[in-house]
């Protein structure tokens, strides 16, 4: 994003920053007016009614642009739409390098960055409580880099590997011996950018396995998420595919929350680190004060709960309305956001290729942004 000589008056006071996929790929469906909708990946879902409200007061600007992005007199703020360093790891850099230490904004790119699998798994660690397994960025040109990769960087079975633009458990693979690598070769990966992760059992004593969703809404912390299942992977925040009764499990905890002292030592932590506005946290649990470390990011669909039958949103309509009032009001206060986070490395210094640029430089950029987390 760079100035020209001539400004662009804005009409509004902030605008709503959002972007085509770097590979340009978008899904579709058929909406509710009965025409094609597309879907874009790793956005901040937002309903319709905040994104009316936000029509008021905020310009949309897509990128990239087709010509230079003009300056903009009378911008006051911006709300980062865009949530995936490696979806929109160009989008990113352009708002960060125009906008970055210029304007406050809601979610910043710096922040986002500092979300990235790998990355985050290291600013994480070290939070009594949280087991952050390790996770490695690599992309494999031959079968065998994945093999080389889990004996380079020590890891144990089982391990997961995705792309690194799957935030949906899509084309996710564990592998649990040497002979289930080939599992990983039946999606298009050569030369794709995937994760490896260690996994962590968080079976419970119960024999459960419990997943919990915190969200982040500004400097509260609200659970979003609680199901107990019988298998490892789930992949929504109240199971597959909820009930009442699970509803009605979420609903008994969201009660029971206010007093959870070990989960809310772990968010408030977590927070304090990531510095984001709205986001979240996906955890296992081993014990009402352990916990295991999912991901992290604003990437979450925390206020679309997509998918859910319709007696079982009628359970929890109160409270999507009350946490969609909270998200409203902190999108329409600039000043309450967190500013700080421009603090953070720029945006292509952590997202920066090992290949193109020095990895001592790039290790020494990241640990800054560590230790700068740490103190926030």
């Amino acid at each position: 994003m760079t100035d020209t000589a001539t400004p662009v008056i804005l009409a509004k006071p902030g605008i709503l920053f959002r972007s085509i996929p770097g590979n340009g790929m978008v899904g579709i469906k058929v909406g509710d007016n009965g025409l094609p909708l597309p879907l874009f990946p790793n956005f901040v879902v937002l309903p319709g009614v905040l994104l009316n409200r936000l029509d008021r007061i905020a310009s949309t600007y897509w990128y990239p642009p087709p010509d230079h992005l003009q300056a903009l007199s009378g911008l006051e703020w911006i709300i980062n739409g865009v949530t995936d360093a490696d979806e929109y790891r160009s989008a990113l850099i352009s708002l960060d390098d125009g906008f970055g230490e210029k304007a406050p904004i809601f979610n910043h790119p710096r922040a986002i960055a500092m979300t990235r699998r790998d990355i985050s798994s290291r600013l994480l660690q070290g939070i009594p409580g949280l087991t952050v397994p390790k996770c490695v960025r690599f992309a494999p040109v031959a079968s065998s880099d994945f093999q080389k990769v889990f004996a380079a960087e020590g890891f144990r079975y089982p391990v997961l590997v995705r792309p690194c633009t799957s935030q949906t458990a899509h084309d996710l693979v564990r592998v649990n011996s040497p002979l289930d690598w080939a599992k990983v070769l039946r999606t298009p990966w050569i030369g794709k950018p995937h994760f490896m992760t260690q996994f962590v059992d968080f079976r419970a004593d119960t024999g459960k396995f419990v997943r919990i969703r915190v969200a982040f809404v500004g400097a509260q912390m609200i659970l979003r998420g609680y199901t107990e299942q019988d298998d490892w992977l789930i992949r929504r925040a109240w199971g597959d595919a909820p009930t009442v009764a699970d509803i009605e499990l979420f609903l008994d905890e969201v009660a029971r929350f206010p007093a959870w002292t070990a989960l809310h030592d772990v968010c408030r932590e977590v927070m304090a680190r990531g510095r984001l506005d709205f986001w979240g946290i996906d955890v296992g649990m081993v014990s009402r004060t352990e916990f295991v470390l999912f991901e992290a990011n604003a990437a979450m669909s925390i206020l679309d709960p997509y998918g859910t039958a319709p007696e079982v949103m009628a359970k929890v309509e109160p409270y999507f309305a009350a946490l969609t009032q909270e998200v409203g009001t902190l999108l329409e206060a600039p000043t309450a956001w967190l500013h700080d986070a421009r603090l953070f490395p720029p945006v292509r210094d952590a997202l920066a290729d090992p290949i193109r640029k020095d990895a001592t430089e790039r290790a020494r950029v990241l640990d800054e942004g560590f230790v700068l987390g740490m103190r926030m």
